[in-house]
């Protein structure tokens, strides 16, 4: 709940102190349940996450979100672990060129099925 307010600009800039309170209960909670040798620099980290919001705004405008939900579909490309960069570029390269070629097909199905195309004979 706390990384959706924070995330939004509207509810970011009306339930701050609230997405706070919820952070401070998750730390808390971490503590209670795992002991203070659990808390690691991540958990700690979300107490100022709040101020960064007031200072910078929403989680959305700076974040690696969106880097992060195409992650997956990147680590699809890669099949080996030597040379992913070169591995990602040659695949997205022939998936760029295989749309290529079937939008290609589809407008010339189409231009042969149009109604202006005559065939001469």
């Amino acid at each position: 709940m706390a990384s959706t307010i924070l995330s939004d600009k509207n509810l970011s800039s009306k339930y701050t102190d609230y997405a706070s309170s919820l952070l401070s209960s998750l730390v808390n909670g971490v503590v209670e349940l795992y002991g203070k040798t659990e808390l690691v620099y991540n958990i700690h980290c979300l107490l100022h996450i709040v101020d960064d919001v007031a200072r910078y705004g929403p989680l959305d405008s700076y974040s690696a979100y969106p880097f992060e939900n195409k992650l997956k579909q990147i680590k699809r490309l890669v099949r080996r672990p030597s040379l992913p960069l070169q591995q990602a570029a040659r695949c997205l390269l022939t998936l760029k060129t295989y749309k290529l070629f079937v939008c290609l097909c589809i407008q010339l199905h189409q231009w042969i099925l149009s109604p202006n195309h005559v065939a001469k004979v």
